[in-house]
């Protein structure tokens, strides 16, 4: 005879499916820090670019380097919400 947990499953199987839970719950955190991180650093990509533009704004190459910079930011951002 076994003794039953919660929801009429075997006392012996509870202590695993919280450890999953928790480790389920570890990854989640994990990926979740991830995004922010990479999102942090488009975000700085952009912030640093429209802080320097109004001094570099005559410069050809720091124009097409903002253009190269903001397309990747973009890409990075979109590359994220849709994966």
């Amino acid at each position: 005879m076994y003794r039953e947990a919660s929801g009429g499953e075997p006392a012996e199987t509870a202590p695993h499916r919280r450890d999953h839970g928790k480790k389920e719950l570890e990854g989640v955190q994990t990926m979740s820090a991830f995004l922010i991180h990479d999102l942090k650093n488009a975000a700085s990509t952009l912030g640093l670019m429209l802080e320097n533009l109004p001094t570099h704004f005559n410069n050809p190459a720091f124009r097409e380097d903002a253009f190269r910079g903001i397309g990747s930011a973009a890409s990075r951002i979109n590359d994220l919400i849709t994966a």
